[in-house]
């Protein structure tokens, strides 16, 4: 994974680091303009840094792109990676360090709901602008004039899910749900929209974040005999929700979130992921997503998916902010992002009242043998006569 310099760039770092075009700063006239720096958040070590791998990736490639443009407004970018571990406290102590030693005038990140709503209060008493690629929490919305994200929040999310459930038959169903920010909000959304589409939501049951055993509250689901469960989890916790199912023999539907879209779980839960269905935001298309992914693999050797075109949206909204604001200062940011539009690789961005993007949709998965493929519904049995 390509990492942006950190902190301060000597003289001779600067030499060879601009051959890469990452961040050192141009002269003009003898005068030497400071990069424009961009923080990010995200779980760089741990279970799920594979997220903060991508988002990392992306952004830098974002950056990169811009630099070799000539940067903007004669100012080169820079990145400056923070991990935040997927936790609230560890986020806002690097959010910190970015605000007020590194000066950052944009942080893009986090990943998990419940760090970008910690980090979120820093970001506004210091003016500077947040924007999360994918956190989905609907409290996000209201977190202040300084916070955006590109994708689409859980209340649409909850939505489709209990849509998609009734579609399929089942009146009965059961949520286990990670006991945070993120898990706590689609399981209040899910039974909401559920009730309202006449169906019955029989237990509840929620998990601590990075839990190794669920095995109790399988069991509590099990008793209620559900028809289908609904799981917003992260990956480390699907695993072994799915690996604790399987050896409980329980048969309920299983309805995931957008985290089951990570080939870790396939490699991990084995053959106790196959038959599960889940839901993630709609996967790019169109001129945009074709140029980034072949930019993206071209780069990194990775196929690019969802989370990476979200984060090189991100990116790409602060460098046309930035652009249009014909500045760095973070509230000239802020006024200029509720003025970019185009067509990126996650889909249309454009941004509302409340920082978020209203036209993001959500597609539908199944694993079947170990893969991921497009969920096709079963064709309706044919009766005799």
């Amino acid at each position: 994974m390509n990492r942006a310099t950190r902190g301060f760039i000597g003289a001779a770092s600067c030499i060879s680091t601009a051959l890469l075009l990452t961040g050192c700063p141009p002269k003009e006239n003898g005068d030497v303009k400071e990069p424009i720096k961009i923080g990010t958040l995200s779980p760089l070590t741990g279970a799920a840094a594979s997220y903060g791998k991508k988002l990392t990736q992306a952004v830098d490639l974002a950056l990169e792109e811009a630099n070799a443009e000539g940067g903007v407004n004669g100012q080169k970018l820079m990145a400056i990676h923070e991990d935040d571990k997927l936790d609230p406290k560890a986020a806002v102590s690097a959010a910190q360090k970015l605000v007020s030693v590194d000066k950052t005038p944009v942080i893009i990140g986090a990943v998990a709901s419940s760090a970008t709503l910690a980090v979120a209060p820093v970001a506004q008493k210091n003016e500077v602008v947040l924007i999360t690629p994918i956190s989905s929490a609907d409290k996000i919305s209201e977190s202040g004039d300084y916070v955006f994200r590109i994708a689409p929040s859980d209340a649409l999310q909850a939505r489709d899910a209990a849509e998609w459930m009734q579609e399929s038959g089942h009146k009965k169903a059961a949520v286990l749900f990670v006991n945070n920010d993120y898990g706590v909000g689609l399981r209040s959304a899910f039974e909401k929209e559920f009730a309202q589409r006449g169906g019955v939501v029989v237990a509840a049951e929620g998990f601590a974040q990075g839990a190794k055993d669920v095995k109790s509250q399988l069991a509590k689901i099990q008793q209620a005999q559900p028809e289908a469960m609904f799981v917003p989890s992260y990956i480390e916790e699907a695993v072994v929700m799915l690996t604790q199912r399987k050896g409980l023999g329980l048969k309920a539907q299983v309805f995931g979130t957008d985290p089951f879209h990570d080939p870790t779980l396939l490699e991990n839960a084995g053959d106790a992921a196959n038959g599960v269905w889940f839901m993630d935001v709609a996967g790019g298309s169109g001129p945009a997503f074709d140029a980034f992914a072949k930019a993206y693999k071209a780069k990194y050797n990775m196929d690019a998916e969802i989370i990476a075109a979200e984060s090189y949206d991100a990116a790409v909204a602060i460098i046309k902010a930035v652009e249009t604001a014909g500045s760095t200062d973070p509230a000239a940011i802020k006024d200029a992002l509720h003025k970019v539009k185009f067509d990126g690789a996650s889909g249309r961005i454009e941004f509302d009242a409340n920082g978020d993007v209203p036209t993001k949709k959500f597609q539908r998965y199944a694993i079947e043998a170990g893969q991921y493929v497009e969920w096709k519904p079963k064709p309706a049995a044919k009766t005799s006569g």
